[in-house]
């Protein structure tokens, strides 16, 4: 499924345009976003997909911003291979990535190396769960 929505920053003058997330319209993914982005207290950045979700009947996605030059966290299906995840960490930050199901307690998942580009996992269990959530971490 293509052309199911993204989300984009631009300046004000139209410079630094970067898309900062592709909807996939499978899985539990959305699509069709809907309205602008409402940054809450938190600094993450809230919207809505007309479709997606369990039901397919909408959902709410959580954009978190991460330190100038680096992206957001991205999470996808990957098919029968579970979840994949992406994110840019800051230059020479070593990564971690945490998992939940009830955001209370987090799990450690996997420690990943210092990166200068892009930092892709698949959560191969991520199958074997009704729903999970995922938090990325960094030292430098």
């Amino acid at each position: 499924m293509t052309n199911v929505g993204t989300v984009f920053r631009i300046g004000t003058n139209g410079s630094g345009y970067a898309v900062l997330y592709s909807f996939t319209g499978t899985g539990g993914d959305g699509r069709v976003p809907h309205a602008g982005l409402v940054q809450g207290a938190d600094g993450a950045f809230y919207g809505t997909a007309y479709y997606g979700g369990n039901l397919n009947e909408g959902t709410v996605f959580r954009l978190i911003p991460w330190p100038v030059g680096a992206g957001f966290l991205q999470i996808s299906r990957a098919g029968d291979q579970g979840a994949q995840l992406s994110f840019v960490p800051p230059v020479d930050a070593a990564s971690a990535i945490s998992v939940s199901s009830d955001l209370i307690d987090w799990t450690l998942l996997t420690n990943l190396p210092a990166s200068l580009g892009p930092v892709y996992f698949i959560d191969a269990s991520a199958t074997n769960f009704a729903h999970r959530f995922y938090r990325a971490s960094w030292t430098q």
